[in-house]
């Protein structure tokens, strides 16, 4: 019997998959739940290349949209938490094309593929592990950015994809009920637009919160964005902000350590400082100057001014922190508000005291 570290392709996996549920004395329901886990975070990392498909021009002359694959990722993910009837069936066509996305990804998702496997033999539940270990690939981070960017451009139409996703990645997903409830939309429904889909999801998303809403607890919906949060108490909404605060603190001191990082980050340290010298109590600019910082970060990169995450492997922490950040500001009412304006990440980057501090290209 070939064990987790054996899995190098589509063969050593299918058996893997054989095996060793059988291995564990587990019935066709647990063994199918194992299959599907590695199948939805497959699906997941190769997303932003899906996207990235769907927004050229011969995906827009199709009239195709990313929406189909974004509801299978969903389904998917559900199908590991509860796997009705509906759910698994939905969850079969995610199964079966997450080999040949593996393939198309290379090594890079194989060995991540064996990181899953590893861990599930271990008795680790995947659904609070974050997508990448120890850092994404900078194809990853190249492809993501625009993804992101268009969500952030229409939040009225991708705002709870864009919520599910940040947060799904850093191991910390959205109530399971709700993403349920999501996955159950009738067909009828998701063959609809993306706008459509999106005012069905909103709907949910405003009864779903409202059922759970606790004293102390506000539900607030911005019309014009179609966003929906829980405000919780005054306390709490502090914690959070002093933790974002906190944690950019961390990456500063950090780079402070290191005299190559301070010349090589210049750009993404001029905001973290500003945010948390001049702005500890704004959520809005905390949130945009850690997106800002992760975008500049993933230019450097993709420019080679900046080693890749597997050359510095604390280049991947501290954008792996940014983007923590950064999920757990999206959803508070200020930041919605200030990204339902249209908050243009490009003023930041190419505002002259970022541009100063960004290395030219070699």
């Amino acid at each position: 019997m070939i064990s987790a570290k054996d899995i190098k392709d589509r063969d050593s996996l299918k058996q893997w998959l054989k095996e060793w549920p059988d291995s564990q004395g587990m019935d066709e329901e647990a063994a199918r739940k194992v299959a599907v886990t590695i199948a939805h975070r497959v699906a997941m990392r190769v997303f932003p290349i899906t996207w990235k498909w769907f927004s050229s021009e011969a995906a827009r002359k199709r009239d195709l949209t990313a929406l189909p694959f974004l509801r299978c990722s969903l389904i998917s993910g559900v199908a590991c938490k509860y796997p009705t009837p509906e759910i698994k069936k939905a969850a079969d066509a995610a199964t079966a094309t997450a080999a040949y996305a593996a393939d198309a990804a290379g090594d890079d998702i194989w060995g991540q593929i064996q990181d899953d496997a590893v861990l599930i033999e271990s008795g680790e539940d995947l659904s609070n592990k974050g997508l990448w270990s120890p850092t994404p690939p900078d194809w990853f981070r190249v492809d993501e950015v625009p993804m992101l960017d268009a969500w952030q451009d229409e939040p009225e139409t991708w705002g709870f994809w864009a919520r599910w996703w940040n947060y799904s990645q850093v191991g910390k997903p959205l109530d399971w009920a709700l993403q349920e409830k999501v996955a159950l939309i009738a067909d009828e429904d998701w063959e609809q637009v993306p706008e459509h889909v999106a005012g069905v999801i909103a709907g949910i998303e405003e009864a779903h919160l409202a059922e759970h809403t606790k004293l102390g607890e506000t539900l607030t919906f911005n019309p014009e964005t179609g966003n929906l949060r829980l405000d919780d108490d005054g306390a709490n909404n502090v914690d959070r902000l002093q933790s974002c605060v906190l944690k950019l603190k961390e990456i500063d001191a950090l780079v402070q350590q290191f005299d190559n990082y301070k010349g090589m980050l210049r750009a993404e340290v001029f905001l973290i400082q500003r945010a948390i010298e001049y702005h500890p109590d704004n959520p809005v600019i905390l949130h945009h100057n850690a997106k800002a910082a992760r975008e500049i970060l993933a230019g450097n990169i993709a420019n080679g001014n900046c080693p890749s995450f597997e050359q510095e492997p604390v280049l991947g922490l501290i954008d792996t922190t940014l983007l923590d950040v950064q999920s757990t500001l999206a959803n508070e009412p200020s930041v919605i508000e200030a990204n339902g304006a249209r908050a243009d990440m490009t003023k930041v980057i190419e505002s002259k005291e970022v541009q100063a501090l960004v290395r030219p290209v070699a």
